[in-house]
């Protein structure tokens, strides 16, 4: 694990305030990343990409992994990894899985399952900053926004600026917060690009979204889980870039113990040849606990 700060990429994760708002915790900043384009002539470029985690259910959530939740171990790795929002889409019938989360990064936004969105819950209001529809149907239930659209909607409410979503399925709790910095920085590289990790020749998750492949109403519609969101990406054209972090946790879930994971064998040095360069100010984002 790398700590929060750090990019083993090259990159500098930096605090970016929402236009008129103060650098004080999680809620009122998006964490960017910063690459430089360019040789003498070089142009900063800023990414703020958000983590949009969703869980079936609760026992999905609350699965014991490396000794929190599976959603805390997940929240706790987006957020070291320099994601920023953190939405966890879950049912929580008994207040379980908000005490797991309890002092993390996560905001926690209940399901369509779940009951109706209080006036306050930012998936229950009418416009996105970003465009994305917000009368986007589950077609499978015709119960409003699918946990996918959801979790993109409260991203985007928390953020305005967020220029992609990394969509995390809960079972894939492995993933290391390296693979994280890793997506980000080819975000920043490639910015319209749907990019997904893989291991070993296969492609696994997190997989990263522009924001702008969500805006066309007919891309969340009907979109029950993170596959079907894929599927939808690729039928709709989207380029697809796949990049090799040696995670094994992209595609091994929670049904493998932490005793029989592969090596972490990622990058030892910075993939785009800068050296790295990890930065104080994130530490103005950090959560409160």
């Amino acid at each position: 694990m790398v700590a929060r700060g750090w990019s083993v990429m090259g990159t500098r994760i930096v605090a970016q305030p929402r236009p008129g708002t103060a650098p004080a915790r999680h809620s009122t900043a998006a964490v960017s990343v910063a690459t430089v384009d360019g040789g003498a002539a070089a142009t900063i470029r800023h990414v703020t990409v958000a983590a949009v985690v969703i869980a079936r259910t609760a026992g999905d959530a609350l699965r014991p992994v490396g000794g929190v939740s599976a959603a805390r171990h997940v929240a706790d790795a987006a957020w070291a990894g320099g994601a920023m929002p953190i939405v966890v889409v879950a049912p929580d019938p008994d207040g379980a899985v908000a005490a797991s989360l309890a002092g993390s990064a996560a905001d926690l936004v209940a399901p369509p399952e779940g009951p109706a969105p209080s006036p306050g819950d930012p998936a229950s209001r009418p416009a996105s900053p970003a465009g994305i529809p917000a009368a986007v149907l589950d077609a499978s239930t015709g119960e409003g926004p699918g946990p996918v659209a959801r979790g993109v909607h409260a991203a985007v409410d928390r953020v305005g600026e967020t220029t992609a979503v990394l969509v995390w399925p809960m079972s894939m709790a492995w993933v290391d917060a390296a693979t994280v910095t890793a997506l980000l920085e080819a975000h920043a590289s490639a910015p319209d690009s749907v990019i997904r990790p893989t291991w070993e020749g296969v492609a696994g998750w997190p997989t990263l979204v522009p924001i702008a492949l969500l805006a066309d109403p007919g891309t969340l519609a009907g979109v029950p889980d993170p596959g079907a969101l894929l599927d939808a990406l690729e039928r709709r054209g989207a380029t697809v870039r796949t990049l090799d972090l040696g995670d094994p946790g992209v595609t091994l879930s929670t049904d493998t113990a932490r005793a029989d994971l592969p090596a972490y064998a990622g990058p030892d040095q910075p993939v785009t040849g800068h050296p790295p360069d990890w930065g104080a100010d994130v530490a103005r984002v950090a959560p409160e606990r």
